[in-house]
């Protein structure tokens, strides 16, 4: 203890010889980092129709040639979009001692500013990303600069399955076309005076666009993402580029052939066999990347020029084919693809995200017709028969629950149990079978297997209380296993989770019971069998076992895996499977997991909701869960109406996605929130706001108000502390989601230099107690009112649970799909208002590139408006593409030829080209 004081009285050296030290560290980095640059040619001159603006910026160095590229990044040459500008010039000069490069800046001020504002338009096209880029390191998982003594690092081996692969492997089904009625509304002639409103809609999107990629390019490529606040980059994806990789196709489409160009020759340097990160996020890997590879070579035409995005989109599945190398074929969702831990060979995950499951069926096979390499779609077809096996066996038949075993096994732990006969003299032992689920039949049926005398119980010894329905009498006597207990305790928590059998013992190919010198390639392909674990029960998909309660919902951890039936079915061309699967979900969640919000103004609208089973019971209760994920579900309901001829679902996307267009407006930024609860209706077709009503859902429980006025009149009377009135008064306080009270104001002593615990304790003479204010009495209105004023909650809103935007575009996805579907106008209004609040909300200082905001119910004049500094690769991906094809011409990526997968990405579909044009 005493020399714990010591070294507590020489924390400020110590602390600051660390800090001098950091320092000095951080600084011969910077020299390092900074001493690299390329130099390069000036920017090619300017159209003759360009204005210039500013006084143009002097040569600039030249950018190296991209196929020399290794590691780092490379100088950008200035922007040369293809759409002819007037407003277009070239950056101004920087000051020389600006630490900042220049940057494409975007004005979103409101309307009735001053006139200096500048349009999205003029912003794109005054600057230009500077020409030398500082050289940037790789990165480990965290975002930490790898450093010099690293190790080199692990590449995947392209191992042979260490489980045999199931016989015969599935084929790519035969399209049939003609099932599949036309999707896209016929479109009328487009008057000119709307042409001309539409195209400026249009380049004011793809403005916004290059104002977020050249600051990409110019401060984060090759990796993952920018930090457009900061100016930084980070890699949470591979560190493979996944904001290069997922705006390809938007490159595309926005007719940025220069830009697509420079970034395919990024592409081409890709080593998708290697990754800092030590377990890979298959879900995201494959939507995003594999994905946006296939769609950019579909729609470049499948030119030879970028045959590289198709040769890196057969490396990455291969790669990512290791993944299905379980028991029972299901994917590891976060696959450790090193050695370490492929020699595990683990199973699939038992708490598997039911979307990340079910949402990689359009990538494979979309890559298996175009390679004829069926095993791509024997993999995820698969999953579908798993799938279809479980849905009718679901707590809520027809609906998948949020998480699902995927391990395939169902596990019969296996213990000897010493008992005595009738006599009480002979002594056997049996083994006492319990399944994974709840426990099986709680009966032992193992046969009697020799005779042994009693062994007496001893220290290491303990009872082992099973309850009646689990199995057993509760009296068995079974040694305590210390090492199951250690392997248990070692099992994560989290819920993508890997199912190790580290209960049991671990198989012969695992690291441990390897022979001195072997390896895995010394295993023949087909030498381990699933059927030979003597401890599994093999079993299909299932609910994880020992849960109390399962949700169903069509938001996050869910939401595409009812989208690609859909997508899965038009991608084939046509699949009875996946058509059965679909309308047999959708005729239960578009009445059950949909609800009518009573709100003012008694809107005709829907909002997605959830539904949780508990599982004891079996008793259902609808939740009012929304969030900006489950706007896609308006979308969905409106092609699955036109694909299936379903007209009822059509109403329910119509109202599914002008739900979401009302969330948008009912904020104070004009956009929707995350996460959030609105007073539902008791009925769809008849419902009327009141005020009272809500006021009076807020209010909480009468024991909740009773309780916390005793604390009040406690700690007002006799000074104690609340939790010590709430122990007196009977107990402690529930924990609730109702009112909270202001904070109280503390006055504590000044602290002297003498008192150095390390803990606060109470000591006569140097601190005296703590003197609370009194707290008013309230009632539960009361509460309610408090409530709403310090969470600020809009008129018919419960809760907003996550106030963030993190430039997610599910809202404007269904905007789009309704505008496609219907050739109604007022959908693209609606998108367009969308869209002037939104740009105007996520530039960074009005003018940068876009960022994730913080909380959508602050008007972006308040001083309390932040941005959070992140730029998902979907904004590109997603997001703008999105806006700028609602804006485009009907048969630029036409519904009726191409289907998009969740991330955006078109691919073509298996009657691509062979339907008539529709005008345009």
């Amino acid at each position: 203890m005493i020399s714990l004081i010591r070294l507590r009285r020489h924390r400020v050296p110590i602390t600051a010889a660390i800090f001098l030290l950091i320092v000095l560290y951080q600084f011969s980095t910077l020299r390092t980092t900074t001493d690299s640059v390329f130099n390069a040619p000036p920017p090619p001159p300017p159209p003759p129709d360009v204005v210039e603006h500013n006084v143009p910026l002097p040569p600039a160095p030249k950018m190296p040639d991209p196929t020399n590229f290794e590691t780092g990044p490379v100088n950008q040459p200035a922007h040369q979009g293809t759409v002819p500008d007037p407003l277009k010039s070239p950056s101004t000069k920087p000051d020389a001692g600006d630490a900042k490069p220049d940057v494409p800046v975007i004005e979103t001020k409101p309307a009735e500013k001053p006139a200096t504002t500048t349009t999205t338009e003029t912003a794109a096209k005054q600057t230009t990303p500077p020409a030398t880029i500082p050289e940037r390191p790789a990165m480990r998982p965290g975002g930490s600069p790898a450093l010099e003594d690293d190790t080199p690092q692990e590449r995947y081996p392209f191992p042979k399955p260490y489980y045999p692969v199931p016989s015969p492997v599935l084929q790519i089904p035969q399209a049939a076309a003609a099932a599949i009625p036309q999707i896209q509304a016929d479109f009328p002639v487009e008057a000119e005076d709307a042409k001309m409103v539409r195209l400026a809609r249009q380049k004011q999107v793809k403005d916004a666009f290059l104002v977020s990629w050249n600051a990409y390019r110019t401060h984060a490529i090759p990796h993952d993402e920018l930090s457009p606040v900061t100016r930084k980059y980070k890699d949470p994806f591979g560190g493979w580029g996944a904001t290069l990789v997922d705006a390809l196709d938007t490159l595309w489409i926005m007719d940025l052939k220069d830009e697509f160009k420079e970034a395919v020759s990024y592409v081409g340097k890709i080593d998708f066999t290697t990754t800092p990160m030590r377990r890979m996020r298959v879900f995201e890997t494959v939507i995003r990347y594999l994905g946006g590879l296939i769609a950019a070579y579909d729609l470049s035409g499948q030119d030879k020029e970028y045959k590289v995005l198709l040769d890196k989109s057969i490396e990455l599945a291969d790669v990512l084919m290791g993944t299905f190398d379980t028991p029972n074929r299901m994917p590891l969702l976060a696959w450790g693809w090193m050695e370490r831990d492929r020699a595990r060979h683990p199973r699939a995950e038992v708490r598997a995200v039911a979307a990340e499951l079910g949402t990689l069926s359009l990538e494979f096979t979309r890559l298996a017709q175009i390679t004829g390499n069926a095993t791509y779609y024997d993999a995820v077809a698969r999953i579908t028969d798993a799938l279809e096996e479980f849905q009718d066996k679901t707590s809520f038949p027809g609906l998948w629950p949020l998480y699902i075993d995927a391990s395939g096994c169902k596990r019969v732990k296996t213990r000897p149990i010493t008992t005595t006969n009738a006599a009480g003299t002979n002594a056997v032992e049996k083994e006492l079978k319990v399944a994974a689920t709840i426990g099986g039949t709680g009966k032992e049926v193992a046969p009697v297997v020799e005779k042994k005398p009693q062994v007496p119980v001893d220290a290491t010894e303990v009872e082992l209380h099973v309850p009646p329905q689990v199995g057993g009498t509760g009296e068995e006597i079974f040694k305590r296993d210390d090492t199951v207990e250690k392997k248990l305790n070692s099992l994560p928590s989290n819920s993508g989770a890997q199912s190790t059998d580290l209960d049991d013992d671990l198989p012969s190919g695992s690291i441990e019971n390897k022979p001195s010198g072997s390896t895995e390639k010394d295993k023949p392909a087909n030498a381990h069998s699933p059927k030979n674990d003597p401890k599994c029960e093999p079993q299909g998909l299932a609910a994880p076992h020992l849960i109390r309660e399962e949700k169903y919902s069509l938001g996050a951890m869910i939401d595409s895996l009812y989208e690609y039936l859909l997508k899965q079915y038009l991608l084939l061309g046509g699949h009875d499977q996946y058509k059965t699967m679909y309308t047999k979900a959708m005729d239960v969640a578009g009445t059950e997991l949909t609800y009518r919000p009573r709100v003012p103004g008694n809107p005709d609208i829907l909002l997605a909701g959830a539904v949780v089973v508990k599982t004891r019971n079996n008793k259902h209760s609808f939740e009012p869960d929304s969030s900006h994920l489950a706007c896609f579900a308006g979308g969905m309901f409106a092609m699955g109406a036109k694909t299936f001829g379903r007209d009822k679902d059509l109403d329910i996307g119509s109202k599914l996605t002008d739900g979401c267009v009302w969330a948008y407006a009912s904020m104070r930024s004009g956009i929707m929130p995350e996460t959030f609860n609105v007073m539902p209706c008791k009925d769809k077709a008849t419902c009327a706001y009141d005020h009272e009503a809500w006021v009076t859902e807020l209010e909480p429980p009468e024991e909740f108000v009773e309780n916390r006025n005793q604390m009040a009149d406690m700690a007002a009377h006799k000074h104690v502390s609340p939790e010590a009135a709430a122990v007196a008064a009977g107990g402690e306080l529930k924990k609730m989601d109702a009112p909270v009270e202001p904070v109280r104001h503390i006055e504590h002593p000044p602290k002297s230099a003498e008192d150095d615990e390390p803990a606060p304790v109470h000591r006569p003479g140097k601190r005296t107690p703590p003197e609370y204010k009194e707290m008013p009495l309230k009632t539960s209105r009361e509460f309610a009112e408090d409530l709403i004023a310090a969470e600020d909650l809009p008129e018919g809103f419960l809760e907003i649970g996550d106030r963030r935007y993190i430039l997610r575009p599910e809202a404007i996805e269904s905007v789009w799909y309704m505008y496609r579907i219907t050739a109604d106008t007022k959908w693209a209004d609606k998108g367009w208002g969308m869209w002037e609040k939104v740009i105007r909300a996520v530039s960074v200082e009005g003018k940068g590139p876009a960022s994730a905001i913080a909380d959508v119910t602050l008007d972006t004049e308040s001083p309390d408006w932040d941005w959070l500094n992140s730029l998902e690769s979907f904004w590109f991906g997603e997001t703008l593409k999105y806006y700028y094809l609602l804006f485009s011409t009907p048969d630029t990526v036409s519904l009726d030829e191409y289907v998009l997968n969740t991330e955006a990405h078109p691919f073509r579909r298996a009657d691509w080209g062979k339907r008539t044009k529709k005008p345009a």
